[in-house]
C-alpha cells in the first residue's frame, strides 16, 4: 500500500491525545509506511521525547513536526482569544496544514486529535476526489439544517471539520488558506465553531466538498 499521510494540529494539551490517536492508526495498519505531520504551536519536551521514542518503536513511521506558532499569530487577536473554553485555538491549525507540508505529499488526511481510528483507511485514503478541493462527512439532515439556519446557508448541508480528506495542490491552487482567513476575519462573529463554520460557509457550492460516509466520522 502507498505510504499514508496524516496530519493534525496540537498544542501541549493535545499533544498527549494526538500520540494516543497515533498508536491506534499504527495497530489498524501493522508494518505499513505511515507519516504523520503535526503542526504544532508548543510541545513540552516529555511530549518530543515520546514522539521520538514513539518512531524507534513503530520502525514503520515518520513524524514530521512544525513550527504553526507564527502562522497562528496571522489570526484577528481578538478571534484565537476569545475561543469558547471548551475549544482550542489549536483547531485554527488544520488551515495551515497545506503551506507547511512538503509540496512532494499530494493528499493528507486530517484528524482531530482527540479522535480514535477504529478501522483500516485505506478506503479514505484512496477516496478519488474529483474536483473537490475537501472530502468530509456531512451531518444528518436535522442538526445540519439548525446549523444551516444559524449561518444562513441555503443548501441545507453541513459537515463535520474533524476528519478531511485534503488534495493538497488543489487547496494551494485556489488559494484556500488565504480565503479562509479573509472570510474569518469578515464574520468571525457569526461562527459559534470557528474552523468549521469557517470551512461550510466558505465550501458551500455544489461540488466542493465530496461526501464521505457518516462512519468516517463517527461522534460518540
Amino acid at each position: 500500500m502507498d505510504e499514508m499521510h496524516f496530519a493534525f494540529g496540537v498544542d501541549e494539551e493535545f499533544a498527549p491525545y494526538a500520540g494516543i490517536l497515533m498508536t491506534s492508526i499504527v495497530l489498524q495498519h501493522p508494518g505499513e509506511p505511515v507519516t504523520f505531520h503535526l503542526a504544532a504551536t508548543s510541545l513540552k519536551p516529555a511530549d518530543q521525547a515520546r514522539f521520538d521514542t514513539f518512531t524507534r518503536l513503530y520502525r514503520n513511521t515518520r513524524i514530521f513536526i512544525y513550527d504553526a506558532a507564527p502562522l497562528l499569530r496571522a489570526l484577528p487577536a481578538e478571534g484565537a482569544g476569545n475561543v469558547p473554553h471548551r475549544l482550542s485555538p489549536a483547531m485554527f491549525l488544520r488551515f495551515f496544514l497545506p503551506e507547511l507540508l512538503p509540496a512532494e505529499v499530494q493528499r493528507v488526511i486530517y484528524l482531530d486529535a482527540d479522535m480514535l481510528c477504529v478501522g483500516r483507511l485505506d478506503g479514505l485514503w484512496q477516496t478519488p476526489l474529483g474536483d473537490a478541493v475537501l472530502a468530509a462527512s456531512y451531518y444528518e439532515a436535522a442538526e445540519a439544517r439548525r446549523h444551516c439556519q444559524r449561518l444562513r446557508l441555503k443548501g441545507g448541508r453541513y459537515f463535520n471539520s474533524g476528519c478531511l480528506l485534503i488534495p493538497l495542490r488543489a487547496w494551494r491552487e485556489q488559494a484556500l488558506t488565504q480565503r479562509v482567513l479573509a472570510l474569518y476575519r469578515e464574520r468571525r462573529q457569526d461562527f459559534l465553531l470557528p474552523d468549521q463554520d469557517t470551512l461550510n460557509v466558505l465550501l458551500a457550492a455544489p461540488g466542493a466538498v465530496h461526501e464521505l460516509p457518516r462512519g468516517c466520522n463517527h461522534m460518540c
